[in-house]
């Protein structure tokens, strides 16, 4: 290729050709050169490096598939002198390539030989005649152009950059021709452009392309991912119970071996994907921070702390700090775009302190059921709720040996009133009862257990013996009665009543009622002054006073021991009769004047009749007949 460089002003006649030659004589576009402009320094406002500018100037164009032609045909028109004479045509010509450039002019002609290591010279051409110059261009340099891959990204409208020809324009499109925008490029050979509209979720091709004013173009291809969609949110809980008031707990039922049990349910596909999963515990205030992997391994795990990932599902183990620490677990989970999930959590109080335990009671005598201590085959049970770790809906659980177990929720009555009465299955006489109580929380956390056995003794000591003096069919006669006392007495068990025990004397007296009481001491006591008493080496002698005529005195009597067991009832009674039977009637057979006659004497006896009650003798009574024969 050559190129013509119009410079400075005709020499003179005589001036003959300079050549000139730069550092690097094959790069005509080395700074610094200053080429003398025909023969002589540079004048001002002359510099031999403009002809270095206007070559750079033909590089640009080439580079940029512009036609340098223009310039070619302009300083090969300049060698001609305005008015037709030769002294006007003095010119400078810059080989670009370093071959032999020839220009020839018309008439006499001239071709002037600047050899390979010479850019520069001056001449005087010989004629007046128009200039002609002739020039093959050189091929513009190609197009060049790179598209970075983006791959996968969560952004629908990322930076797409590559590099390409500085000056041309860059266009980027989808593959169905859509075209997202453009971009020069930089002198430092980069470009980069927001898309112009968001691209479509999943996989596209993206076609750049560019162009010169040569028509040469070119074309390159870049795969982007777009993922904007998040993971599912993570799926957390703790393994806790409701308080009753709304909010959760963790007691110590919830616990395994000690620890807290939770769960973080995660997007199995997205964590494999290249995912990731962030699981912040925090007790206390204290977070720990642990990190699920894609292949499943989970780091960042703390003292007290364990973790196992399998199919989607974190398992996590916490041993708890004290009661009434509050903890709190949160999650997300991260795709590989870097789309976060929305967060989950869950939190409970840990709640592990129990009730204390409780304190029951049995009605009984020191460990001893006895017969007064069981009401309709049951027993009193009294359990404290004056305790101040006790809550309303805390449950008791009472059971016992005999097969009996009571559950009952606490209420606030139930606290206010102090304590709790339950009534329970007597075991059998002999038999030991064991009862075993446990208060439970509303959250499930046991207090120790109480347990309680008494031994059922319902045996009474023997039944006292009671006897009034009287006549058989329990008639009192007027000689069972001394001092004017119907006579009783009461046989008792002397052992019984030395070791606790007492006996109960009660005496009906024509109506009149009356008690005795013989105390363990053997004293005694009277509700009556009138009724006498005394006791000694178990029996009970009693002075009752005498009722009217024909009334019933009755005598009742019952041992009791330490227990309060009571025998049965010993009894007796009678009635007082006084009434004597009717006169018999005696006869004596005689005569008249109570003689008796040798007549009325039968086989040497006198004869003599007793006529009497038969009734009465029938009941028990009798006759009594005196006789007074002779003397």
């Amino acid at each position: 290729m050559s190129d013509t460089k119009e410079t400075g002003t005709p020499p003179a006649s005589n001036a003959t050709p300079q050549t000139t030659a730069p550092s690097d004589a094959n790069n005509p576009a080395v700074p610094g050169w200053n080429t003398a402009i025909n023969g002589q320094p540079p004048q001002p406002g002359q510099d031999g490096n403009n002809a270095n500018a206007e070559a750079q100037s033909v590089l640009a164009s080439l580079a940029n598939g512009q036609d340098p032609l223009a310039q070619l045909q302009s300083a090969a028109a300049g060698l001609a002198a305005a008015g037709g004479t030769s002294e006007n045509i003095d010119h400078t010509f810059i080989d670009l390539t370093g071959n032999t450039n020839t220009v020839g002019t018309t008439g006499t002609g001239f071709t002037p030989s600047v050899g390979p290591t010479a850019t520069h010279s001056t001449f005087t051409p010989i004629s007046t005649a128009p200039v002609n110059a002739s020039f093959t261009p050189a091929p513009a340099p190609p197009v060049t152009l790179t598209f970075n891959n983006i791959g996968l990204t969560n952004h629908s409208e990322p930076v797409l950059q590559g590099t390409g020809s500085p000056g041309l324009t860059v266009t980027v499109s989808e593959a169905n021709g859509t075209v997202l925008g453009s971009a020069v490029v930089a002198a430092n050979g980069s470009w980069s452009l927001t898309p112009t509209q968001p691209l479509p979720q999943g996989a596209s091709t993206l076609i750049a392309s560019s162009s010169n004013n040569a028509g040469q173009s070119t074309q390159s291809t870049a795969i982007v991912t777009v993922d904007t969609i998040p993971p599912l949110a993570p799926v957390v809980h703790i393994t806790q119970h409701d308080d009753g008031a709304g909010s959760a707990a963790i007691s110590q039922t919830d616990l395994v071996n000690g620890a807290v049990r939770a769960t973080v349910q995660l997007d199995a596909s997205d964590l494999q994907q290249q995912g990731a999963a962030n699981i912040t515990i925090t007790e206390g205030g204290h977070p720990t921070t642990l990190t699920v992997h894609s292949d499943g391994s989970i780091t960042g795990l703390a003292s007290g702390i364990q973790a196992s990932y399998a199919n989607g599902l974190v398992t996590l183990s916490i041993q708890p700090a004290s009661s009434g620490t509050l903890l709190q677990i949160a999650a997300t989970q991260t795709d590989a775009a870097g789309n976060v999930s929305s967060p989950a959590s869950d939190q409970g109080l840990v709640s592990t302190a129990p009730p204390a335990a409780p304190q029951i009671t049995i009605e009984d005598h020191g460990g001893i059921i006895a017969s007064g201590d069981i009401h309709n085959q049951q027993v009193s049970v009294q359990v404290a709720l004056n305790n101040p770790s006790l809550q309303a809906g805390t449950t008791l659980t009472l059971t016992s040996n005999t097969g009996e177990a009571y559950s009952h929720v606490l209420t606030a009555a139930d606290l206010q009133n102090g304590s709790l009465a339950l009534n329970v299955p007597a075991a059998a006489n002999g038999q030991s009862l064991t009862l075993s109580a446990q208060f439970t929380d509303s959250i499930g956390n046991p207090s120790a257990t109480s347990t309680l056995t008494a031994t059922v003794d319902t045996t009474p000591p023997a039944t006292p013996s009671v006897s009034i003096t009287e006549h058989s069919g329990q008639q009192i006669a007027s000689g069972d009665v001394a001092n004017g006392q119907v006579q009783a007495t009461v046989s008792l068990d002397a052992s019984n009543l030395a070791n606790g025990g007492n006996a109960q004397v009660s005496i009906s007296d024509g109506g009149a009622i009356s008690s005795v009481t013989v105390h363990s001491d053997g004293s005694v006591s009277s509700s009556n002054p009138a009724v006498t008493a005394s006791y000694a080496n178990g029996v009970l002698s009693l002075g009752i006073p005498e009722p009217a005529n024909g009334q019933a005195v009755s005598v009742s009597a019952t041992q009791s021991n330490a227990l309060g067991n009571t025998s049965l009832a010993g009894t007796t009674s009678g009635t007082l009769n006084l009434t004597a039977p009717s006169a018999p009637t005696v006869a004596i057979t005689e005569h008249s004047g109570q003689q008796i006659a040798s007549g009325d004497v039968a086989h040497g006896q006198v004869q003599a009749t007793v006529s009497l009650d038969a009734s009465n003798l029938a009941n028990g009574g009798n006759a009594q007949v005196s006789i007074s024969d002779g003397g």
